[in-house]
């Protein structure tokens, strides 16, 4: 069995434009320790990128936006295992 590993965690689109994008990422006691509204930007295991690295475990991330032309909001909730 092969494990693939990533540095950095990011949401990756097939070309899709977004407004009021934003993805937040929480720890398993429910505080937040990641916030973009960049789609682009992308969440390396640290406090808000630059603080101190987290600790192992598996934290939940919640991403929402609207597509470029449309009204709904979508909204996608999974979890992401952070393994130094």
């Amino acid at each position: 069995m092969a494990i693939k590993v990533n540095e950095e965690f990011q949401v990756y689109s097939d070309g899709i434009n977004y407004n009021d994008f934003e993805m937040l990422i929480f720890d398993r006691w429910g505080h937040q320790v990641f916030a973009t509204t960049n789609p682009f930007e992308r969440w390396n295991g640290a406090y808000f990128n630059d603080g101190e690295i987290l600790a192992d475990g598996i934290y939940v991330y919640h991403v929402n936006f609207t597509q470029l032309y449309d009204i709904k909001k979508h909204t996608y909730v999974g979890k992401v295992a952070l393994i130094k």
